[in-house]
């Protein structure tokens, strides 16, 4: 599976890693020292995270049901709770800075395949 912005016709992650049980959503990428580039963990159901355990920062993309970007967080870093996004229900956490190399925004539409 990758991340493709509908939008601006680039590239997000080539290989998604998903997390929708209780366990897999809870582990996240704890305790993992990096996050493979090209990769991106894919969290749902999910409004909110942590990075409790984390070792790096990463990016954040809250999405839709309709897998439509309606909030970011760039380079958040270990030890923080990101606020309860209102109409996420799925999140995807990337390497930091994919944000801002892919220019994806609010309002974008991505496709998971």
């Amino acid at each position: 599976m990758r991340v493709l912005n509908k939008n601006s016709d680039m590239l997000l992650a080539d290989e998604v890693i998903i997390a929708n049980t209780f366990m897999t959503r809870l582990k996240g990428l704890m305790f993992k020292k990096s996050l493979v580039e090209g990769n991106v963990l894919l969290i749902k159901p999910c409004n909110s995270i942590h990075t409790f355990f984390m070792k790096f920062p990463i990016d954040i993309i809250f999405l839709s049901k309709d897998n439509v970007v309606i909030h970011i967080i760039e380079n958040m870093m270990p030890g923080e709770i990101s606020p309860f996004i209102k109409g996420a229900t799925s999140v995807l956490e990337l390497q930091s800075g994919i944000i801002r190399k892919t220019e994806t925004k609010k309002g974008d539409l991505l496709e998971i395949l």
